[in-house]
């Protein structure tokens, strides 16, 4: 093997699907070394099959990160060496072998199992992991929890712990829980006046400082739409004769707000460390056929007009319940009506697909299809570019025409789906292994859920069960 030429196992790899390869690295020692010293085609293989457009490939490939320098890192303290003067490098081999694995897990039940109950009362000392908020609408704040998985100082195994957000500072009172929005290193809560439902604050904590107070960005003012997308959140609040837009980066604090007429929707759609590009859709709340105007505003705090309309249009549309944008990646969005149960195939469109095209001097919408179907519920697939409707049916991204899978659980609940030519094909034989139908695991009916790429949690009367599908990964 060590005397192979280099030009003959250059052909040898050129002539094997990735499969092939990750199944021969683990004949030998030398073997695995060849194939996974590859690095540039190992990672071109993996952006190409996991695009980091894709929200849930993006988190998944941050928390590989977070436990692998956490498990360099603690590798070092236990050695008593000084700390590296820069983070390690990934082995894009594993990262490719990793992410595969974390899918086949999900789907074949292989976990780690463990329960809680207690909440820890310290801040633990080592990285955190990940973290999944326990946080139900309309409870109390005190019984806002989050399960954090932490790789402790000087240990390689990573750990559970229940711990209690920080409301020091927040006049509690009558407030209670309306909404959470979950990303990657930071966590925001929307309580509202249990005797006004209109006054809302949004709270914001980073996830590795759950016991330090929060900071509020907006007190008591009547919040309407929150959208939160890597580390910047958008939002709307009523005046009383407009509507204020606001903008908030995570990253480093900056704030900015306006006053625009109507009372437009909006999403995130692509962000930088300065600025965020953001649609917002608007239309009359009439019954039947309406015009939903749309529009592309850049908005920068550090300039001196924060916001700008780069770009706008319309498409007519059936008004059944409320007419949203949806992100699917940096240059796509879908325009949808919510909860769209009734619908006749020759009327008015309910989902429209469009397009951000940048030009040399302008920007401009294009609509790219539009579908007139009902459903309740629709969940972009940006990794095999597809849209999934009531987690059935699935349609191409490309022209919205109907895609014939088998599609599984736990890949909406993870959002790690198998390579292009697996999922072609799987049959209808092929199932998940569902913890709730494992009597071992004595879940209860109507315990509460709540997922992550990796972990998926289960919680009734006060207990905790956690099932771990990242074990791989560490």
């Amino acid at each position: 093997m060590n005397r192979m030429p280099k030009e003959i196992f250059d052909r040898i790899v050129k002539a094997m699907d990735e499969t092939t390869l990750a199944a021969l690295s683990c004949t030998s020692q030398q073997w695995r070394a060849r194939i996974s010293r590859r690095q540039k085609w190992w990672r071109e293989r993996f952006e190409q099959q996991f695009p980091q457009s894709d929200d849930n490939e993006w988190r998944w490939l941050c928390q590989y990160k977070r436990a692998h320098f956490g498990r360099a890192h603690n590798s070092n303290y236990a050695g008593k060496l000084p700390d590296a003067p820069q983070k390690p490098q990934l082995d894009w081999f594993a990262v490719y072998c990793s992410r595969r694995a974390a899918e086949y897990r999900w789907r074949h039940g292989q976990c780690m199992v463990s329960q809680s109950g207690g909440v820890s009362g310290t801040r633990p000392h080592g990285i955190r992991l990940q973290s999944i908020p326990l946080i139900t609408p309309g409870s109390h704040l005190n019984r806002a929890v989050v399960a954090s998985q932490w790789m402790l100082s000087s240990q390689q195994q990573s750990v559970w712990l229940l711990e209690r957000l920080c409301w020091d500072g927040v006049s509690a009172g009558c407030l209670k829980i309306w909404e959470r929005l979950c990303l990657d290193e930071h966590l925001v809560v929307q309580t509202y006046d249990a005797s006004d439902h209109r006054s809302r604050s949004l709270h914001i904590w980073r996830f590795d400082a759950l016991n330090k107070p929060p900071r509020t960005i907006v007190a008591s003012k009547r919040v309407r739409e929150v959208h939160a997308h890597r580390h910047w959140l958008i939002g709307r609040y009523e005046l009383p004769s407009a509507s204020a837009m606001f903008a908030y980066n995570f990253a480093n604090g900056a704030y900015c707000s306006d006053v625009l007429d109507g009372s437009p929707y909006g999403c995130i759609q692509r962000v930088t460390a300065s600025d965020v590009l953001a649609v917002y859709v608007e239309y009359r709340h009439q019954s039947g056929p309406v015009t939903v105007s749309y529009k592309l505003w850049r908005i920068a705090p550090s300039q001196p007009v924060p916001f700008q309309c780069k770009a706008a249009g319309s498409t007519r549309m059936s008004k059944i319940g409320y007419i949203r944008p949806l992100r699917v990646d940096d240059n796509r969005f879908i325009v949808h009506a919510e909860k769209c149960n009734k619908q006749e195939p020759k009327s008015p469109p309910t989902l429209a697909l469009l397009a951000i095209v940048y030009g040399v001097k302008s920007t401009s919408l294009t609509e790219i299809w539009t579908r007139s179907i009902k459903f309740r519920r629709v969940q972009p697939i940006s990794s095999r570019n597809l849209l999934l409707v009531d987690e059935q049916t699935l349609l191409s991204l490309v022209d919205g025409s109907q895609v014939h899978r088998v599609h599984l659980e736990c890949w909406r609940l993870s959002g790690l789906y198998p390579l292009e030519n697996q999922w072609t094909k799987m049959t209808e034989e092929s199932t998940w292994h569902d913890p709730k139908n494992n009597p071992t695991l004595n879940i209860l009916e109507g315990a509460r859920q709540a997922v992550s790429s990796t972990a998926i949690l289960y919680s009734s009367d006060g207990s905790l069960t956690l099932l771990d599908y990242a074990e791989c990964l560490l």
